[in-house]
């Protein structure tokens, strides 16, 4: 039987203490800014946490971008009617 690559190189002491040690590194996601392991980060994409912060950031997209074409709009109006 083929023995993978990943466990040859995790019988190795000092790659096994590597690679805990990146794995457990605190990382913000890069979306939510919420802090969480690497390992964790999958994880931390499911959950509630990440996905009310997602709908909380859309929806001020949302309104900010709704706010733009509202100036745009009284711009362009306002240009109009000079115009006339």
């Amino acid at each position: 039987m083929v023995e993978s690559q990943f466990k040859k190189y995790y019988a190795i002491p000092e790659w096994r203490e590597k690679h805990l040690t990146y794995r457990k590194t605190k990382v913000p996601c890069p979306e939510s800014k919420f802090v969480t392991s690497r390992a964790n980060m999958t994880r931390h994409k499911r959950s509630r946490n990440h996905i009310s912060r997602m709908k909380e950031i859309k929806e001020s997209k949302v309104t900010i971008l709704e706010e733009k074409l509202k100036k745009l709009k009284k711009k362009i109006k306002k240009q109009n009617q000079e115009d006339e």
